[in-house]
């Protein structure tokens, strides 16, 4: 199996449902819990780090998992990972 397919299924089936709630949980923390006087971009900084940056950053990352998620390829991985003679050895 292609190492995209396979990052691609994990994204689907175990990390796009978590990493939702995280981004979730991100922008109600961003968003509710602003100081008067502050805008969302400097509620997002991180110790030195400008928050347009880290809200760049974040994006990107969440756009590229995005575009892995909804990766429809044609699918290369057919069959078992293992031939048979493989199951019963145990080391």
């Amino acid at each position: 199996m292609p190492t995209v397919e396979a990052v691609s299924r994990r994204l689907r089936r175990v990390y796009a449902p978590l990493f939702s709630v995280f981004v979730a949980a991100w922008v109600v923390r961003l968003t509710v819990f602003t100081p008067p006087g502050s805008g969302v971009v400097e509620t997002a900084a991180v110790g030195a780090l400008p928050g347009a940056l880290v809200l760049a950053v974040v994006a990107a990352f969440y756009v590229a998992a995005l575009a892995l998620t909804l990766r429809r390829a044609p699918r290369r991985a057919k069959g078992e990972m293992q031939t048979t003679e493989d199951i019963d050895e145990w080391k």
